[in-house]
């Protein structure tokens, strides 16, 4: 394999992770006729704690959090989970779910335009091209929807507002030195999110 070359195992996965990751925003849109919004992802991220915990241990890994990274940590948690999880189910819940996908996955022009004017990133030409181009391409897929979002403007600002949060909780996770194993990064952070989504459902629903 010479430099710069995608592994074909890399990519074989990448597709199958888009494939599972596409068909949960379906799954999600089903499962909400039957349960409220805060429940279902009280319950999503109760089962999702509790495996990443027995995974730990399962491991040997330590849970054990390092000082300087608690309060950064707690950001994550409510950025990536919190605010995401209950936001996208608010949408998909007003919107069509493939249209529900579409705006939450438009998180890279969010990021892109949130470094260059917050955090002091440049943007080449490259950038400004592709963030052109990505632009473009989510005006096409929503051309034809635009009357739906007119009579669900919320729906449409909860998904903007959800690629907003994930675009700040990815540079909260690249812009710290954890020094903590994965799995307990996603531990802490998705019992982060846990907890006011469940007081949310046990309040609200």
């Amino acid at each position: 394999m010479t430099a710069g070359t995608i592994p074909a195992r890399a990519l074989v996965l990448l597709g199958v992770l888009t494939l599972v990751w596409g068909f949960n925003w379906i799954v999600v849109a089903v499962a909400l006729r039957d349960f409220g919004p805060w429940s279902f992802r009280a319950i999503s991220l109760g089962i999702a704690v509790v495996t990443m915990y027995a995974i730990s241990r399962w491991r040997g890994e330590s849970l054990f959090v390092p000082k300087g990274v608690r309060l950064r940590l707690f950001y994550a948690g409510a950025f990536n989970i919190a605010i995401w999880n209950v936001s996208t189910a608010y949408t998909v819940m007003l919107i069509p779910s493939g249209h529900a996908a579409v705006i939450a996955f438009s998180m890279p022009l969010w990021a892109a335009l949130i470094g260059f004017l917050f955090l002091g990133e440049r943007m080449g030409l490259r950038h400004l091209v592709a963030l052109g181009f990505g632009v473009a391409g989510v005006a096409l897929l929503m051309a034809e929807d635009f009357v739906l979002f007119a009579s669900a403007p919320l729906g449409l600002f909860l998904g903007i507002l959800a690629a907003n949060v994930w675009a700040i909780g990815t540079f909260v996770q690249k812009r710290t030195q954890w020094n903590m194993p994965m799995v307990a990064l996603l531990f802490w952070q998705m019992l982060c999110g846990l907890v006011p989504i469940a007081l949310g459902a046990a309040i609200l629903e």
